[in-house]
């Protein structure tokens, strides 16, 4: 933390690509994890493998593709009346955490499945406030951001133990605001997270249930 009490950035090298709405290179890793493992599941032919080292159409973006267009569905799923239930990860840099004020602020991705089934970019403002007793609570809004519309999602949990290089955040979640395709929706559920503030890195997952606003 700056001694004069600004908020302090953490880490400088990952700022720049969330907030160019690219994902951290540790997601990027991910990913091509996973669809690494799909491809050993369709394994291309050797002369195709060959092709491939020599420049041409990648067999993992072909597979990427044809996945997407295998799985394409509408963004929100939920006719007159119904509540369905959504499972909502967020995988975010802590770009910015004040301790003498607890304000921060997270900046990465989200994906959901179920009811929604959408990614995007997230992004949110907190307050962390000690408790005492290895306590404290955390609020904020997470805004989450897709080409179908936005997500106002109000989390309020608790963090233990803290302070701590790594906590647990359990609480509640719920919508409070929502724009484009998710216009009229509302929802609400469980939360749980880990902070990790060595890497400065947060996971969420989150599960409820969301529907039309009544």
């Amino acid at each position: 933390m700056h001694e004069r009490g600004r908020l302090q950035r953490v880490p400088g090298t990952l700022v720049p690509q969330v907030l160019a709405g690219n994902r951290p290179q540790l997601v990027i890793d991910q990913r091509d994890q996973l669809s690494g493992r799909l491809w050993i599941a369709v394994a291309p032919r050797p002369e195709q493998a060959r092709h491939d080292v020599g420049g041409g159409v990648s067999n993992r973006g072909l597979l990427g593709a044809a996945l997407a267009a295998a799985f394409a569905t509408v963004a929100f799923d939920a006719f007159a009346g119904d509540t369905k239930r959504v499972v909502i990860a967020e995988r975010n840099n802590i770009v910015a955490f004040d301790p003498a004020t607890g304000k921060g602020m997270q900046a990465g991705t989200f994906h959901a499945a179920g009811a929604i089934s959408d990614t995007g970019t997230a992004t949110s403002d907190f307050t962390v406030t000690p408790l005492g007793g290895d306590r404290a609570l955390l609020e904020g809004d997470h805004v989450l951001t897709s080409a179908a519309g936005s997500l106002v999602v109000r989390s309020r949990v608790t963090l233990f133990p803290y302070p701590s290089p790594r906590v647990i955040a359990q609480g509640t979640w719920k919508i409070v605001a929502a724009t484009g395709t998710y216009a009229g929706l509302q929802g609400h559920g469980k939360s749980l997270a880990v902070g990790d503030f060595t890497t400065a890195t947060a996971t969420i997952m989150r599960d409820g249930e969301v529907g039309p606003e009544e």
